[in-house]
């Protein structure tokens, strides 16, 4: 004797009338005796099966499928043998009236099933496009806090001293920088305006006369609100720097500065 979980994916065909053999046998003895699972698991089937054709969106379908359909159709009906006996007043087809509710089920079915899959895959895509932005915006806040950690570290340890770096223009705001020599260098401001488009600022460590060329200290970009905070770690050699400066370059930054400093202020 099968099992309800056994039958359970028989309920359709059984609704629309396609299921046969000992399958067909084992779900009828189970409607006997009014089983619990199967009695409702039927009904629903029956119900799902009935409400296919309201269920599909109004469309027309393409006039080369329609002519094909009907093709095969003339086709089917010229060759199909005649009925035996005729009685007056009767029409008789070569096809039972029951193959040809069930091969229409099966048709709704089938395309209830398909347009089911194609909504289900879209809002599976939805959600995954969903999650996929909750972890980056997790990412990014992450980053945040770590820099944010880092800083107030830098602020609070013994040796950091603050300066100024001076903008190369009076229309813009100064930078707030804290230097600790092995720590690294804190670079804090407000009202900082985006830089070009395809750009980015880019923090350099200018050493001193004769001790080498501008060393990159990374690249940031200020907030939708113009704030800016980054930390830059320490120079290999702090000793021999003599300045910090800010200059605009491309995203990704560049090996070695491309354009005027728009920020410069001295080491101490």
């Amino acid at each position: 004797m099968a099992t309800c979980d056994q039958l359970r994916e028989h309920y359709e065909a059984y609704a629309i009338g396609a299921l046969e053999g000992p399958d067909r046998a084992e779900l009828e003895a189970h409607l006997a005796r009014n089983c619990p699972t199967c009695t409702p698991g039927v009904a629903e089937a029956r119900y799902v099966v009935s409400q296919l054709a309201f269920s599909a969106p109004d469309q027309e379908p393409p006039a080369a499928l329609r002519e094909r359909i009907m093709s095969v159709a003339r086709s089917e009906v010229a060759n199909a043998p005649r009925a035996i006996a005729y009685e007056p007043g009767v029409r008789k087809s070569w096809i039972p009236s029951w193959a040809w509710a069930a091969a229409a089920a099966l048709i709704l079915f089938a395309s209830y099933s398909l347009y089911q899959n194609v909504k289900t895959q879209g809002e599976l895509t939805a959600m995954q496009q969903q999650l996929e932005d909750r972890l980056r915006q997790q990412k990014q806040l992450e980053a945040q806090r770590a820099n944010y950690e880092k800083a107030m570290a830098i602020l609070q340890a013994q040796g950091t001293h603050s300066m100024q770096v001076k903008p190369s223009s009076e229309n813009m705001p100064m930078l707030q920088a804290y230097v600790h020599e092995k720590m690294g260098v804190v670079i804090a401001a407000n009202g900082i305006p985006m830089p070009a488009q395809g750009h980015e600022y880019q923090l350099w460590m200018v050493p001193k006369e004769g001790k080498g060329a501008p060393i990159s200290a990374g690249v940031y970009m200020p907030d939708a609100a113009g704030q800016v905070l980054t930390v830059a770690p320490p120079a290999p050699n702090m000793a021999d720097m003599a300045a910090i400066a800010v200059t605009e370059e491309p995203m990704g930054g560049s090996t070695q500065p491309t354009s005027k400093p728009m920020w410069v202020g001295p080491l101490k």
